[in-house]
């Protein structure tokens, strides 16, 4: 701790501060969250360069698990979901990793979180853009209809 302490003394006191800068930025349109990257670089350039990278690792996760809408050329949850018992497809190695941890996970650690909801999901959903389209006044699914989804 005391070396930590001293090394950054020390640049501060040889003027590296005026190399390396803190920042920070906001990615709030993927996956259903805010993602806020914070790190430090040598230049604004360098760190908009890391963040156009995060961004389209972002953008490339959130339409990979993307289960209520398909994008041209990516096998997502919803490709999956729409041909489930009707044709085999070819799923993405990070999709596949994916589902066979949270899969693993499931049995291992916690039956509390199951990937398979995506029934019960798709009703909250529904009722949601149900809700969005009568002024955000709608009704939760009932819950015969959402047992029904559990089986």
């Amino acid at each position: 701790m005391k070396r930590i302490f001293l090394l950054i003394v020390s640049l501060i006191l040889s003027g590296c501060t005026n190399r390396i800068q803190y920042y920070t930025k906001s990615f709030p349109d993927y996956l259903d969250t805010i993602t806020t990257y914070i790190t430090y670089a040598s230049s604004k350039d360098d760190f908009d360069k890391q963040c156009q990278y995060i961004e389209k690792r972002l953008d490339y996760y959130d339409k990979l698990f993307d289960n209520y809408h398909t994008y041209p050329s990516i096998t997502n949850v919803m490709t999956i979901n729409q041909n489930a018992g009707k044709k085999a497809v070819v799923v993405d190695r990070d999709l596949f990793e994916l589902l066979k941890v949270s899969k693993e996970r499931y049995q291992s650690l916690s039956s509390q979180v199951n990937i398979a909801y995506g029934s019960v999901l798709t009703l909250w959903h529904d009722a949601r853009e149900k809700a969005g389209k009568h002024k955000n006044i709608g009704e939760p699914p009932h819950l015969e209809t959402l047992e029904e989804a559990l089986i």
